[in-house]
């Protein structure tokens, strides 16, 4: 017989607790609870049966008013320890300290799990530093995560695991949720089709000042190399699963907002049609700056849609641009039910501390949101720039699988169409072969 769970929290900072306990408890565990507030209490309770866990209390009772802990000063100063209920041999501890007292029917966890877990899923942190790039981006490189060395973990699984290891070691008899590990292969169509072969070469001569390319597209056999579509698709159906193609409505010049060149092309409804034959999916990529601009956004979904004849709930920012959380509203307000743009354009890795799927938090309304994130992981582009042999390559694809296998998360790639051509990218279809592969 499964034991029911009552958690205690302290009475404050209502909305923001019940979101990281539905978030570790429900969302990744599957465990559900009955929630009760305590006046005045040090500790989150976990109670079932004659069994308690304390849980520290080392960061909302610090702020009891709303939003009081929005400023840099608050931001987390991460410690590692070993902590015997941990999937890990050293945990970073972000609120909090590695207290444990473990008796029969009780444990306290010096560890603020919930503090924790909502400082990476609710992503206050890039509210609070105003450091942005030319593109008005959040970088990796300033996150608390990177400067802490834990960007390549996701450690809000590892709380959740911490939990459930505490949950087990007093005897709980209920069940968890295993969603598996999965490979969510995704693609951003920024360049829909090449300019013809004669205007290419030329613009890699006089603009480019790029002999070599040009000259690689003068060699035969000539295809169109951001023409990747069907051996995308290929490769997904070796595994029995759907790439996300995400399309914009717009070419990726910036000044170009009537869809010429991309909407209006044959090849546009070309791919759609072969998209949707071969049961893929079609996700809606927003152009440059429409992060903040909920009138371009919405205009540019309502053009897609009407192209492509169909309704499109999935969505990635282009260049990964997002306000947070000001676009979590127009997502939300745009019948989106599924984002995946939060991944970093200048590192690898978690940086909602998890590669699972969540419900976006709006900190600032203090309110969960219609719209799920499924975390961007890697993206190809950001491993090109940094110039390594293709081990090395190799070796990080492998780390973030055989992390979502450990956790049983799934972890999302991004590779783009354009992103196989046999000069500057020359040896990534070959890769892409061999992650499919290795996922096999």
């Amino acid at each position: 017989m499964e034991n029911s769970l009552k958690i205690q929290i302290p009475n404050n900072n209502t909305n923001e607790r019940l979101y990281a306990i539905n978030s570790l408890v429900e969302t990744i565990l599957g465990i559900s609870a009955e929630i009760e507030t305590l006046p005045d209490s040090e500790y989150t309770t976990i109670v079932f049966d004659d069994k308690k866990i304390c849980i520290k209390d080392s960061f909302f009772n610090r702020f009891p008013q709303p939003l009081s802990y929005l400023a840099v000063e608050n931001l987390p100063d991460p410690k590692y320890f070993f902590v015997e209920f941990s999937p890990e041999n050293n945990t970073p501890i972000l609120y909090g300290d590695d207290t444990f007292v473990v008796d029969t029917n009780y444990i306290e966890c010096g560890i603020d799990l919930f503090a924790g877990a909502f400082f990476m899923l609710s992503r206050w942190e890039e509210y609070c530093i105003k450091d942005v790039d030319i593109h008005n981006r959040f970088i990796g490189k300033n996150s608390v995560a990177f400067k802490s060395g834990f960007i390549n973990r996701p450690i809000v699984n590892e709380y959740a695991e911490i939990l459930w290891n505490m949950l087990s070691h007093l005897g709980y008899k209920g069940s968890r949720k295993v969603d598996g590990f999965e490979c969510n292969l995704t693609h951003d169509i920024d360049i829909l089709y090449s300019n013809s072969r004669l205007k290419s070469v030329a613009g890699d001569i006089l603009k480019r000042r790029d002999i070599r390319m040009a000259i690689s597209r003068l060699l035969p056999p000539y295809t169109d190399p951001v023409d990747t579509y069907d051996f995308l698709m290929t490769e997904s159906e070796k595994l029995c699963r759907q790439s996300t193609f995400y399309l914009m409505a717009t070419d990726y010049k910036p000044d170009n907002n009537n869809g010429k060149g991309y909407l209006d092309s044959n090849k546009f409804t070309q791919l759609v049609a072969d998209i949707k034959s071969r049961k893929h999916k079609i996700g809606f990529h927003p152009s440059y700056d429409t992060c903040t601009n909920a009138d371009k956004w919405k205009k540019e979904k309502l053009m897609l849609e009407k192209a492509a004849q169909t309704d499109i709930t999935l969505c990635r920012q282009h260049f990964l641009q997002i306000s947070i959380p000001q676009t979590f509203r127009i997502l939300e307000d745009n019948n989106i039910t599924s984002d995946s743009t939060l991944g970093y354009p200048d590192c690898e890795g978690f940086r909602c501390g998890t590669g699972s799927t969540f419900i976006l938090f709006d900190f600032l309304n203090r309110r969960e949101t219609s719209v799920c994130e499924t975390p961007l992981i890697v993206m190809d582009t950001t491993i090109w720039a940094q110039h390594l042999p293709f081990e090395k390559i190799t070796d990080i694809y492998n780390h973030y699988i055989a992390m979502g296998r450990k956790y049983n998360m799934p972890i999302t790639l991004l590779f783009h169409n354009s992103s196989f051509d046999n000069y500057r990218w020359k040896g990534w279809k070959q890769l892409y072969s061999q992650i499919i592969n290795t996922l096999k």
